[in-house]
């Protein structure tokens, strides 16, 4: 994670893994949350790697997913259960 985002986190987190396209294919996309994650130096890309960290507040990520700012599924259904796994979001339904 440092390598490619310039983040290291004090304790990682397995929320769970999902099969993106069980039609189509037998991969797994596992979700981690990382716990106390903060920049700590310079990232270390490999030659040709072009990766660009953005941070942006928690409301304006979920404001944004009905605009299509994470346009993958899985990544959504990622964020969605490691927010409920670390108590910042309540997955319940309404009467």
């Amino acid at each position: 994670m440092r390598e490619e985002t310039s983040f290291v986190a004090t304790g990682l987190r397995h929320i769970g893994s999902l099969h993106p396209n069980t039609a189509t294919h037998r991969n797994r996309c596992h979700t981690v949350l990382a716990l106390g994650a903060v920049p700590t130096a310079a990232t270390a890309h490999e030659a040709g790697e072009d990766i660009a960290v953005e941070t942006l507040p928690l409301a304006e990520v979920l404001a944004g997913l009905h605009r299509g700012l994470l346009p993958q599924a899985t990544h959504v259904s990622s964020l969605l259960l490691a927010l409920s796994a670390a108590g910042r979001l309540e997955l319940a339904l309404k009467d």
